[in-house]
């Protein structure tokens, strides 16, 4: 029974952490190299499992209140003043990450559509992904739970074979090479941040176990390792098969020179489906948070059709106006998200243990202090 729930759970960390973001961490670690990747993302993982257990801890400690949301954990410790700090970086993660899976979903589409000779504006694009996955999010959360599975199932056959065709034609000389310029360590963690952000289910995961504390560690260790191992795989295959000098596009284009570079026709289908796969099933999850979060702010019932067209209105077309008139990319987007993401899962968090005097003083010191770091290397290359 417990190995099903560890497995069960730990598949939800890592089901929550890969997403989109994945597509981006070749492009911004392309001047550091394999090595000084490897140290970057083990560094970054570290920090993710123990900002984990500090929210774990605070999760434990209100469990007589039932306090299982970090909204209202942040006002049950920090007052209204912490809730509403809690509530901003909530709502600007969701929507900066929704308008980055606009922006390069579109992309995505719009590399492959060209390269097959079909121009359109990059608007349209934009306007059909917001549209077809807006109205599935809308239409309800079983929909939107449906249309997830089924897509996530093919999203993992598609990694496991892109993997797997990959190894023959990846260049070891190339996984060493590295630019002389160490800003790129500044630049590409705020971005490798967001990809290990599964923080927000910690109190879900700990209510479902009944806050086995024991159990829970395992599930955060082995939830939290997978992605990490998956990242690295994906760097070894990014970086081993494309030269630095193809890595500085945007992930579109990266996403069809990596599927050439493969020498299969089959690879073109299996690589553009596994990034588009990777960003619609991260587009359905966030929105899905979005449009619930705007549906509770707003006190809407979730059978009210015609309420629900108004928040898809502020779910949907208010970040389909920003992905297609502000300049920011889809790399610059995710990088804004990690500012909101760092002080809701780090430095809150770590605020309300030093306050609840949980785990010591250096541990939460170190996760809030890791957390600033990021959340202004964010602003400053976002």
């Amino acid at each position: 029974m417990h190995f099903s729930k560890t497995l069960g759970c730990a598949l939800l960390v890592t089901g929550t952490s890969i997403g989109a973001g994945m597509l981006a961490i070749p492009l911004v670690v392309a001047q550091l190299g394999f090595i000084n990747t490897a140290l970057l993302l083990i560094t970054i993982w570290f920090f993710s499992y123990i900002a984990s257990l500090l929210i774990l801890d605070i999760t434990c400690k209100l469990s007589p209140n039932k306090q299982t949301h970090l909204n209202r954990m942040a006002k049950e410790v920090l007052g209204r003043v912490g809730q509403g700090v809690m509530w901003i970086c909530v709502l600007g993660l969701l929507y900066s990450l929704t308008i980055a899976y606009i922006s390069g979903g579109s992309s995505i589409i719009s590399a492959l559509f060209e390269h097959q000779g079909i121009m359109l504006p990059q608007w349209i694009y934009a306007a059909v992904f917001t549209l077809i996955l807006g109205g599935i999010v809308t239409i309800s959360t079983r929909a939107t739970d449906m249309c997830n599975r089924f897509l996530f199932m093919f999203k993992a056959v598609l990694l496991v074979l892109m993997l797997a065709f990959s190894l023959p034609f990846i260049d070891v000389r190339l996984l060493f090479e590295a630019g002389n310029n160490q800003k790129y360590f500044l630049i590409a963690a705020p971005v490798i941040f967001v990809s290990f952000g599964f923080h927000h289910i910690v109190p879900t995961l700990a209510q479902y176990t009944d806050f086995n504390v024991k159990l829970l560690k395992r599930i955060l260790l082995i939830g939290s390792l997978i992605p990490l191992i998956i990242y690295l795989l994906w760097v070894v295959m990014s970086l081993g098969i494309m030269p630095r000098a193809m890595l500085e596009q945007d992930v579109g284009d990266f996403i069809y020179s990596l599927s050439e570079a493969l020498q299969r026709p089959s690879m073109l289908w299996i690589v553009n489906g596994f990034a588009n796969f990777a960003v619609i099933t991260s587009f359905l999850g966030v929105t899905l948070g979005l449009f619930d979060f705007l549906r509770d702010s707003f006190n809407v019932a979730a059978d009210h059709m015609p309420k629900r067209l108004g928040i898809a209105v502020l779910a949907f077309v208010v970040p389909f106006v920003f992905a297609i008139t502000i300049p920011a990319g889809f790399i610059q987007l995710l990088a804004f998200g990690g500012v909101f993401f760092a002080i809701m899962a780090y430095v809150l968090p770590a605020i309300m243990a030093l306050k609840m005097q949980l785990g010591g003083v250096v541990r939460p010191a170190a996760v809030a202090t890791f957390g600033v770091v990021v959340a202004v290397l964010g602003v400053l290359f976002s």
